[in-house]
């Protein structure tokens, strides 16, 4: 079974379960892996869909959560995949393997990073209400035909005019 003090975790706001595309990938993905009596020159291996990928622990990197930073490449060499297994395992300074040679528990991500999101105006068209509000805009976030969570920010450009006659930037 999973090794119970390996642990590992993927940024929240990935979602749960995590999703990663395109625009996390080019990013990059922060993986924080923490372990007991870790020390320098630990030998880490991150599994990313079955591709293996070292790392080491330096100086100063010592008995704190250790983050691994997924690049774009990396994801390209592991692939896509909609259940994405991520897990890691570790060899110490001195050539000790895990407990039984135990993995950490499996995160399972729904990674993409060919695929852009789709963003669809579900409630068009749009017309100020009497006393001049505009009516909430109601979006669809999706990316490869599944709904997808996320935060959309509007920019608008400087001197745009309000419903209300005010004006922006």
């Amino acid at each position: 079974g999973d090794h119970p003090a390996l642990a590992i975790s993927l940024p929240a706001e990935l979602g749960d379960p995590p999703r990663i595309g395109k625009e996390e990938a080019d990013r990059g993905v922060a993986i924080t892996v923490s372990y007991p009596f870790m020390r320098d020159q630990d030998s880490i291996t991150l599994e990313l869909n079955r591709s293996r990928f070292p790392f080491t622990v330096q100086p100063g990197q010592q008995d704190r959560p250790f983050v691994i930073t997924v690049t774009r490449e990396m994801f390209e060499e592991a692939g896509n995949n909609a259940r994405f297994p991520i897990s890691y395992t570790v060899i110490d300074q001195v050539n000790n393997p895990t407990d039984k040679r135990r993995w950490s528990r499996v995160i399972e991500a729904n990674v993409d990073t060919t695929s852009e999101l789709d963003l669809k105006f579900i409630n068009s068209p749009f017309t100020v209400a009497q006393g001049g509000t505009l009516k909430a805009i109601q979006l669809r976030l999706t990316r490869a035909g599944q709904p997808f969570a996320g935060i959309v920010r509007i920019t608008l450009p400087a001197g745009t005019r309000y419903a209300d006659g005010s004006s922006g930037g």
